[in-house]
């Protein structure tokens, strides 16, 4: 929630406590009433919304820290089977001249593929890759790490959508609520015109510091 939201749904929450202490003078199936209903509607929608799009965040960058803390220990068992496929070749092993290439690029993208394809041509050699003494079970190890790394991604994935769908939601509830609020302006002053002391409580209840939510910068 930014700073912005932050403000309007701090107006929502005074006007609906205006709304509760003046209830009588908005009876029910008014417009007026109509129209607070929404923006009451809107605190606790916005503040759901809110916590949503937090929990996907730290959802994403949770992802994003466990794919970096898995690339340099991916990058380090292959460059083990590339360098062991190297000696393999130079000790005689025929068709590994070409085979076992480091991924020229460092993106997670190439080292994945890279992995994928090492996975799949040494399983059938995995008995000459053990002369050359590496640990018996480097195939598992590197399998998993790639299933690890599989997985971060997915949940990468899944907290950038869950943040888009809750900042996205967020917007849309505070949109319907401004609105409500700006047509309210119009029926509460109508309704307490000669009760300057209410417009004086209405005025305080529903203003948003446009000045300070706007240049104020996005929360954390």
């Amino acid at each position: 929630m930014t700073n912005v939201q932050t403000h309007e749904t701090d107006a929502f929450q005074r006007s609906k406590n205006f709304s509760l202490k003046y209830t009588a003078k908005f009876p029910v199936g008014s417009v007026g009433a109509t129209l607070f209903a929404q923006v009451a509607a809107a605190v606790p929608q916005a503040q759901g919304q809110a916590v949503d799009q937090k929990s996907a965040q730290s959802d994403r960058e949770q992802a994003t820290l466990t794919k970096a803390q898995i690339h340099p220990d991916l990058h380090d068992q292959l460059k083990a089977i590339s360098e062991s496929a190297h000696t393999l070749a130079d000790l005689g092993t025929p068709g590994l001249e070409a085979k076992f290439r480091m991924p020229r690029s460092a993106g997670n993208g190439a080292l994945l593929t890279a992995a994928r394809q090492f996975l799949k041509d040494a399983t059938p050699m995995k008995a000459q890759f053990l002369t050359v003494n590496l640990p018996a079970d480097f195939l598992d190890t590197l399998d998993q790490t790639i299933t690890n790394f599989d997985n971060a991604t997915d949940d990468q994935s899944g907290g950038e959508g869950g943040q888009v769908s809750a900042t996205v939601g967020l917007a849309g509830t505070n949109a319907t609520a401004r609105k409500a609020l700006r047509n309210l302006r119009t029926i509460v002053r109508n309704t307490f015109k000669n009760d300057p002391a209410v417009l004086a409580e209405w005025e305080l209840a529903s203003h948003i510091d446009s000045r300070k939510a706007h240049h104020a910068a996005p929360a954390p």
